[in-house]
């Protein structure tokens, strides 16, 4: 795939926690807070569009994990596999 689509990136994973209620959106996937942690892999270089959506009664407090900050609604681009934790609190 790397090679038929002209890729420059190495394939790294991509591991998303939530702490409290809510859900995560990574491009078109919908990760929810019931399900455990999500792995997934993407290619360094190429934007990954990242979503804090908090559930009824919550609100997003912050991410962790990554080098820079995260706004809520924000894109990234990994250099290596990485490890991103979407915390949520009670309003």
């Amino acid at each position: 795939m790397k090679d038929f689509l002209e890729l420059n990136g190495d394939l790294v994973d991509l591991t998303i926690k939530i702490n409290g209620k809510g859900k995560v959106q990574l491009n078109s996937i919908i990760l929810y807070s019931n399900n455990g942690d999500w792995t997934g892999k993407y290619f360094t270089e190429i934007p990954i569009a990242i979503k804090a959506i908090p559930d009824d009664g919550y609100a997003f407090k912050e991410w962790s994990g990554f080098d820079k900050s995260i706004q809520q609604d924000d894109e990234i681009v990994l250099s290596e596999s990485k490890t991103i934790t979407a915390t949520f609190e009670l309003k």
